[in-house]
């Protein structure tokens, strides 16, 4: 399995013919009440620059306002009742560089050293292959016993998979359908809430990352191939072989080892029918190699 570069950004339709791995912040959620901004004040001055703006979605607690498009840097969360902004969405998945993110925050009336003081609520840390979801989910690996709750289809196809708990959470799922093509790509996401979160704002978020930091939210799972032994011809090992395929064709390779193994003799009856090829390029390296760049390259203006 050959692996291209990193990148710093998310795969879009157009990075995925040529990429196959991203790693970045999809969204990083800013508490914005000591702002003390009612959202028609904040529409006001954005309309006055230009800048577009709309009210989105409705989610738990208040109202989603949309600014400067669908595909947009940030919306504000404001509450329904007061209509007082309460939260600040960045989509940094969206930037390249942590520069120009900021930049485009300035354009939109929002002080980058005000911002960077604003506490995180909550980060969502991404990783996507372009590779379809069976073939990650088969060779997903998770440790330190983690809860682990698996989605699919009524016909029993896998549709996600969910490691871990609030405020600690892992899930993989299929992102072709949400990009709008046919080309493969999976998605294993982190997210963080509440005293999860290390970091009280994006400053230190930042000086984090500048100052060579490593984040270990992936290091829970991995991701390994199996390479399936050339063994003498002999019924009974034909046979689990094939039963071995099949279930993890059809599941994650750790549910397939607990249901084989509930005698507790999976390595003696398994365990020789194959080797284990660790991925070259595992969650947390992508992860870590993507935000790197993503706050430490300087790149060219466009």
């Amino acid at each position: 399995m050959k692996y291209p570069a990193i990148l710093s950004k998310k795969l879009t339709s157009k990075l995925l013919k040529n990429y196959s791995l991203a790693g970045f912040y999809d969204r990083l959620t800013l508490d914005a009440r000591m702002l003390g901004i009612h959202k028609e004040d904040l529409k006001s001055e954005l309309l006055a620059k230009g800048i577009s703006v709309e009210d989105g979605t409705y989610c738990k607690g208040g109202v989603r306002l949309r600014i400067g498009g669908r595909e947009s840097l940030l919306s504000a969360r404001y509450l329904f009742s007061s209509g007082l902004v309460t939260d600040l969405e960045l989509t940094p998945s969206l930037f390249s560089s942590y520069k120009k993110m900021t930049q485009r925050l300035e354009l939109f009336t929002f002080p980058t050293h005000i911002v960077e003081e604003l506490n995180l609520k909550r980060e969502d840390k991404t990783v996507d292959y372009g590779m379809e979801l069976n073939t990650i989910c088969s060779d997903l690996r998770v440790y330190y016993k983690r809860k682990v709750k698996i989605f699919s289809f009524d016909s029993g196809v896998v549709t996600g998979i969910e490691v871990g708990k609030k405020p600690e959470v892992i899930k993989v799922y299929s992102r072709n359908i949400k990009a709008g093509t046919s080309i493969p790509c999976s998605r294993i996401e982190s997210y963080l809430t509440g005293k999860k979160i290390v970091h009280n704002n994006l400053r230190e978020l930042r000086e984090f990352w500048e100052g060579g930091g490593r984040d270990d939210s992936f290091d829970s799972i991995s991701l390994a191939e199996r390479e399936y032994l050339e063994i003498t011809k002999d019924p009974r090992v034909e046979k689990k072989l094939y039963d071995h395929k099949l279930l993890c064709h059809h599941f994650p390779y750790f549910v397939a080892r607990s249901r084989l193994g509930k005698n507790g003799n999976y390595q003696r009856d398994y365990g020789c029918l194959y080797r284990l090829k660790p991925y070259p390029c595992q969650p947390s390296d992508v992860f870590n190699e993507g935000v790197r760049k993503f706050f430490n390259v300087t790149e060219k203006e466009s």
